[in-house]
């Protein structure tokens, strides 16, 4: 997996998110966010199909790029890591998918913030091989659903299901992108917008 650098265009990382994770106990926190303590400030956490290291102490995040750690440049990544950290509950995954219609933040998702699906939607109307090899690359799993339809892992709690259904004369393609239900126990509005961008900029990077 490539490590998207078109989104840093976002704000970086507020001062006090580093303190406020400092302040936890890492085990606690590692339980909660299903990733692995690796000393006593410093864990990884998975992340569509790679390892992300955060150390704590040195506020440092890096990814696992073939036999390489980099330093994570993508701004959207690092505050997506962060907010998840931060923000992960004992929530388990409830087994029922939704989507951002049936979130309590709906209106949210309009305009400016409409999901970012429109670019995987024209991969898949174009190339169908390249999209299975992109998901393929980023760790996303084939599901019975839709006509093409995968399931991505961009956290361990947080799975997000791409529905694919193919066009004809009458109706164009259609991308609808779902969730577990649990999603809105971890990540707000704002953060659940910018994992889409993060998974379908993951999914265009590697086609």
């Amino acid at each position: 997996m490539s490590d998207p650098s078109s989104q840093n265009d976002l704000p970086e990382l507020p001062d006090d998110y580093w303190q406020r994770l400092e302040d936890q106990d890492i085990n606690a926190l590692c339980r909660r966010a299903l990733a692995i303590p690796v000393a006593p400030q410093a864990l990884r956490l998975s992340s569509l199909n790679n390892d992300v290291h955060i150390d704590l102490y040195a506020q440092t995040l890096h990814i696992k790029i073939g036999d390489q750690w980099e330093p994570v440049t993508s701004a959207l990544i690092r505050l997506l890591v962060m907010v998840y950290l931060l923000h992960v509950s004992d929530s388990p995954l409830l087994g029922d998918r939704i989507s951002v219609h049936d979130l309590k933040d709906a209106h949210f998702f309009q305009g400016p913030h409409e999901l970012r699906t429109e670019p995987v939607r024209q991969l898949l109307d174009n190339s169908l091989n390249q999209f299975e090899i992109a998901a393929a690359k980023i760790g996303g799993q084939s599901i019975s659903l839709a006509d093409v339809s995968y399931r991505f892992l961009p956290f361990p709690k947080i799975p997000v299901y791409y529905l694919f259904w193919r066009g004809d004369v009458e109706f164009k393609s259609r991308l609808t992108v779902l969730f577990d239900r649990s999603i809105e126990s971890h990540l707000t509005a704002d953060a659940i917008w910018g994992l889409v961008r993060y998974v379908s900029d993951a999914i265009i990077v590697n086609a």
